[in-house]
Protein backbone atom coordinates (compact mmCIF):
# COMPACT_ATOMS: atom_id res chain seq x y z
CA UNK A 1 0.00 0.00 0.00
CA UNK A 2 1.22 3.49 -0.83
CA UNK A 3 2.51 5.44 2.19
CA UNK A 4 0.00 8.26 1.84
CA UNK A 5 -2.89 5.78 1.84
CA UNK A 6 -1.55 4.20 5.02
CA UNK A 7 -1.48 7.59 6.73
CA UNK A 8 -4.91 8.53 5.39
CA UNK A 9 -6.58 5.32 6.57
CA UNK A 10 -4.78 5.11 9.91
CA UNK A 11 -5.56 8.67 11.02
CA UNK A 12 -8.75 9.47 9.04
CA UNK A 13 -7.09 12.48 7.44
CA UNK A 14 -9.93 13.21 5.03
CA UNK A 15 -12.39 13.65 7.92
CA UNK A 16 -10.33 16.17 9.87
CA UNK A 17 -10.39 19.94 9.51
CA UNK A 18 -7.23 21.85 8.66
CA UNK A 19 -5.71 19.00 6.69
CA UNK A 20 -5.87 20.66 3.27
CA UNK A 21 -2.73 19.86 1.25
CA UNK A 22 -1.59 17.79 4.21
CA UNK A 23 0.13 15.09 2.17
CA UNK A 24 1.96 17.66 0.09
CA UNK A 25 3.45 19.06 3.29
CA UNK A 26 4.18 15.61 4.72
CA UNK A 27 6.04 14.29 1.69
CA UNK A 28 8.01 17.49 1.03
CA UNK A 29 9.20 18.03 4.61
CA UNK A 30 12.46 16.18 3.97
CA UNK A 31 13.34 18.68 1.21
CA UNK A 32 13.80 21.61 3.61
CA UNK A 33 17.13 23.09 2.43
CA UNK A 34 18.35 23.99 5.91
CA UNK A 35 18.08 20.41 7.20
CA UNK A 36 21.37 18.49 7.43
CA UNK A 37 21.62 15.40 5.23
CA UNK A 38 21.10 12.95 8.10
CA UNK A 39 17.77 14.55 9.04
CA UNK A 40 16.68 14.77 5.41
CA UNK A 41 17.40 11.07 4.90
CA UNK A 42 15.65 10.15 8.13
CA UNK A 43 12.52 12.15 7.19
CA UNK A 44 12.41 10.63 3.70
CA UNK A 45 12.72 7.03 4.90
CA UNK A 46 10.42 7.61 7.88
CA UNK A 47 7.51 8.97 5.86
CA UNK A 48 7.87 6.21 3.25
CA UNK A 49 7.74 3.46 5.91
CA UNK A 50 11.22 2.22 5.12
CA UNK A 51 12.08 1.66 8.78
CA UNK A 52 10.82 -1.55 10.35
CA UNK A 53 9.93 -1.78 14.02
CA UNK A 54 9.62 -4.85 16.22
CA UNK A 55 6.11 -5.68 15.05
CA UNK A 56 7.47 -6.14 11.51
CA UNK A 57 10.93 -7.46 12.48
CA UNK A 58 9.49 -10.24 14.64
CA UNK A 59 8.07 -11.88 11.53
CA UNK A 60 11.43 -12.65 9.92
CA UNK A 61 14.45 -11.46 11.90
CA UNK A 62 16.44 -13.28 14.59
CA UNK A 63 18.68 -11.90 17.32
CA UNK A 64 22.34 -12.78 18.03
CA UNK A 65 21.27 -15.97 19.87
CA UNK A 66 19.32 -17.15 16.86
CA UNK A 67 15.95 -16.54 18.48
CA UNK A 68 13.13 -14.67 16.81
CA UNK A 69 13.01 -10.99 17.75
CA UNK A 70 10.26 -10.06 20.17
CA UNK A 71 7.49 -7.83 18.89
CA UNK A 72 7.37 -5.97 22.23
CA UNK A 73 8.27 -2.30 22.60
CA UNK A 74 12.01 -1.76 23.13
CA UNK A 75 11.58 0.88 25.84
CA UNK A 76 8.66 -0.81 27.62
CA UNK A 77 10.60 -4.11 27.67
CA UNK A 78 13.55 -2.46 29.42
CA UNK A 79 11.30 -1.10 32.17
CA UNK A 80 9.11 -4.20 32.36
CA UNK A 81 10.41 -7.45 30.79
CA UNK A 82 6.89 -8.92 31.09
CA UNK A 83 5.24 -6.17 29.04
CA UNK A 84 2.73 -7.16 26.39
CA UNK A 85 2.83 -3.85 24.52
CA UNK A 86 3.82 -4.34 20.90
CA UNK A 87 6.20 -1.94 19.18
CA UNK A 88 4.76 -0.19 16.16
CA UNK A 89 5.74 3.04 14.48
CA UNK A 90 2.76 4.77 16.07
CA UNK A 91 3.46 3.42 19.55
CA UNK A 92 7.17 4.24 19.71
CA UNK A 93 6.64 7.94 18.86
CA UNK A 94 3.13 8.75 20.06
CA UNK A 95 2.12 6.10 22.60
CA UNK A 96 5.15 4.89 24.54
CA UNK A 97 5.27 6.45 28.04
CA UNK A 98 9.08 6.73 27.88
CA UNK A 99 8.96 8.70 24.63
CA UNK A 100 6.00 10.87 25.58
CA UNK A 101 7.51 11.83 28.92
CA UNK A 102 10.56 13.23 27.14
CA UNK A 103 8.48 14.95 24.46
CA UNK A 104 5.96 16.62 26.76
CA UNK A 105 8.43 17.87 29.35
CA UNK A 106 10.90 19.34 26.86
CA UNK A 107 8.08 20.83 24.75
CA UNK A 108 6.73 22.56 27.85
CA UNK A 109 10.12 24.15 28.55
CA UNK A 110 10.23 25.50 25.00
CA UNK A 111 6.59 26.71 25.04
CA UNK A 112 5.51 24.28 22.32
CA UNK A 113 1.88 23.20 22.46
CA UNK A 114 1.43 19.55 21.52
CA UNK A 115 -1.71 17.97 20.02
CA UNK A 116 -3.62 15.05 21.50
CA UNK A 117 -1.38 12.13 20.58
CA UNK A 118 -4.23 9.60 20.55
CA UNK A 119 -6.59 11.49 18.24
CA UNK A 120 -4.06 13.52 16.23
CA UNK A 121 -0.92 11.44 16.44
CA UNK A 122 -0.16 12.11 12.78
CA UNK A 123 0.83 15.64 13.77
CA UNK A 124 3.64 14.19 15.89
CA UNK A 125 4.53 11.45 13.42
CA UNK A 126 4.60 13.40 10.17
CA UNK A 127 3.74 17.10 10.00
CA UNK A 128 2.11 19.68 12.28
CA UNK A 129 0.34 22.37 10.18
CA UNK A 130 0.10 25.86 11.68
CA UNK A 131 -1.33 29.21 10.47
CA UNK A 132 1.99 31.05 10.72
CA UNK A 133 4.83 29.83 8.53
CA UNK A 134 7.65 30.28 11.02
CA UNK A 135 5.69 28.72 13.85
CA UNK A 136 5.27 25.67 11.63
CA UNK A 137 8.96 25.63 10.71
CA UNK A 138 10.06 25.84 14.34
CA UNK A 139 7.62 23.27 15.73
CA UNK A 140 8.18 20.77 12.94
CA UNK A 141 11.94 21.03 13.30
CA UNK A 142 11.48 20.34 17.01
CA UNK A 143 9.42 17.23 16.16
CA UNK A 144 11.87 16.03 13.51
CA UNK A 145 14.71 16.13 16.02
CA UNK A 146 12.47 14.40 18.59
CA UNK A 147 11.68 11.55 16.20
CA UNK A 148 15.32 11.18 15.23
CA UNK A 149 16.38 11.09 18.88
CA UNK A 150 13.78 8.41 19.72
CA UNK A 151 14.86 6.43 16.65
CA UNK A 152 18.50 6.52 17.79
CA UNK A 153 17.58 5.58 21.36
CA UNK A 154 15.67 2.56 20.09
CA UNK A 155 18.64 1.39 18.03
CA UNK A 156 20.91 1.77 21.07
CA UNK A 157 18.35 -0.03 23.27
CA UNK A 158 18.45 2.77 25.83
CA UNK A 159 15.63 4.66 27.53
CA UNK A 160 15.31 8.20 26.09
CA UNK A 161 15.97 11.05 28.51
CA UNK A 162 15.05 14.72 28.64
CA UNK A 163 18.72 15.70 28.88
CA UNK A 164 19.65 13.63 25.85
CA UNK A 165 16.86 15.03 23.70
CA UNK A 166 17.53 18.62 24.73
CA UNK A 167 21.25 18.18 24.02
CA UNK A 168 20.50 16.87 20.52
CA UNK A 169 17.96 19.66 19.98
CA UNK A 170 20.40 22.44 20.86
CA UNK A 171 23.21 20.88 18.84
CA UNK A 172 21.18 20.40 15.67
CA UNK A 173 19.53 23.84 15.82
CA UNK A 174 22.85 25.54 16.55
CA UNK A 175 24.44 23.87 13.52
CA UNK A 176 21.50 24.85 11.31
CA UNK A 177 21.69 28.50 12.40
CA UNK A 178 25.46 28.73 11.98
CA UNK A 179 25.44 27.06 8.55
CA UNK A 180 22.77 29.47 7.26
CA UNK A 181 24.20 32.85 8.34
CA UNK A 182 22.57 34.77 5.51
CA UNK A 183 19.02 33.65 6.34
CA UNK A 184 17.98 36.22 8.93
CA UNK A 185 14.38 35.01 9.23
CA UNK A 186 15.49 31.43 9.79
CA UNK A 187 18.01 32.53 12.39
CA UNK A 188 15.58 34.69 14.34
CA UNK A 189 12.80 32.11 14.36
CA UNK A 190 14.94 29.11 15.29
CA UNK A 191 16.83 30.88 18.07
CA UNK A 192 14.21 29.91 20.71
CA UNK A 193 15.09 26.25 20.11
CA UNK A 194 18.77 26.91 20.66
CA UNK A 195 19.03 29.38 23.51
CA UNK A 196 15.87 28.43 25.51
CA UNK A 197 16.20 30.53 28.72
CA UNK A 198 19.93 31.21 28.54
CA UNK A 199 19.43 34.50 26.67
CA UNK A 200 16.45 36.49 25.53
CA UNK A 201 15.69 36.49 21.82
CA UNK A 202 16.57 40.18 21.44
CA UNK A 203 19.89 39.72 23.24
CA UNK A 204 20.83 36.73 21.10
CA UNK A 205 19.93 38.51 17.85
CA UNK A 206 21.92 41.56 18.90
CA UNK A 207 24.95 39.38 19.59
CA UNK A 208 24.67 37.64 16.22
CA UNK A 209 24.25 40.94 14.38
CA UNK A 210 27.10 42.71 16.21
CA UNK A 211 29.75 40.00 16.38
CA UNK A 212 30.95 40.20 12.79
CA UNK A 213 34.67 39.77 13.44
CA UNK A 214 35.28 43.31 14.71
CA UNK A 215 33.87 43.01 18.24
CA UNK A 216 34.85 40.36 20.75
CA UNK A 217 32.04 37.83 21.32
CA UNK A 218 33.12 37.01 24.86
CA UNK A 219 33.09 40.70 25.81
CA UNK A 220 29.57 41.12 24.49
CA UNK A 221 28.34 38.14 26.47
CA UNK A 222 30.08 39.41 29.61
CA UNK A 223 28.52 42.85 29.19
CA UNK A 224 25.12 41.18 28.89
CA UNK A 225 25.89 39.35 32.14
CA UNK A 226 24.62 36.12 30.64
CA UNK A 227 25.95 32.59 30.32
CA UNK A 228 25.80 30.62 27.10
CA UNK A 229 27.30 27.14 27.18
CA UNK A 230 28.61 27.28 23.62
CA UNK A 231 28.41 30.23 21.27
CA UNK A 232 30.26 29.30 18.11
CA UNK A 233 30.64 32.31 15.82
CA UNK A 234 33.13 32.73 12.94
CA UNK A 235 35.80 35.37 13.54
CA UNK A 236 38.46 36.92 11.28
CA UNK A 237 39.90 33.74 9.82
CA UNK A 238 36.64 31.82 9.76
CA UNK A 239 37.33 29.88 12.96
CA UNK A 240 35.03 29.62 15.93
CA UNK A 241 35.62 29.33 19.63
CA UNK A 242 33.75 28.24 22.76
CA UNK A 243 32.79 30.91 25.25
CA UNK A 244 35.35 30.40 27.97
CA UNK A 245 36.27 34.00 28.51
CA UNK A 246 40.03 33.82 29.08
CA UNK A 247 40.53 31.34 26.28
CA UNK A 248 38.28 33.28 23.90
CA UNK A 249 40.15 36.54 24.45
CA UNK A 250 43.60 34.96 24.04
CA UNK A 251 42.45 33.15 20.90
CA UNK A 252 41.07 36.38 19.51
CA UNK A 253 44.35 38.21 20.18
CA UNK A 254 46.30 35.41 18.50
CA UNK A 255 44.10 35.47 15.40
CA UNK A 256 44.36 39.26 15.17
CA UNK A 257 48.15 39.12 15.34
CA UNK A 258 48.28 36.30 12.81
CA UNK A 259 45.99 38.20 10.44
CA UNK A 260 48.19 41.32 10.65
CA UNK A 261 51.39 39.32 10.01
CA UNK A 262 49.80 37.53 7.06
CA UNK A 263 48.60 40.82 5.58
CA UNK A 264 52.07 42.36 5.93
CA UNK A 265 53.62 39.29 4.30
CA UNK A 266 51.32 39.57 1.28
CA UNK A 267 51.98 43.32 1.01
CA UNK A 268 55.76 42.83 1.06
CA UNK A 269 55.58 40.12 -1.59
CA UNK A 270 53.38 42.31 -3.76
CA UNK A 271 55.87 45.19 -3.58
CA UNK A 272 58.82 42.96 -4.41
Amino acid sequence: MKPWLTIKDKWNISEKEGRENYFEKVFSLWKKPYLPAKLQNFCLLHVNNRYNYNTQLSKYKKDEQGEKISDKCTFCSILDPQTVIRESKEHIYTGCPSSLRVLTRVAERYSITLPNTQENGELILYYYPMPERWDAERVNLFLIIYRFYIFKSRLRITIPTEEGFERDLKTEVKNIILTNPGNKKLRENLLPLWICNELSIDEAIEILNTADGKIENATILNDANKICTFFNKPVINGFGFPIVTEHAISLREYETQFYEKFTCFLFQNARS
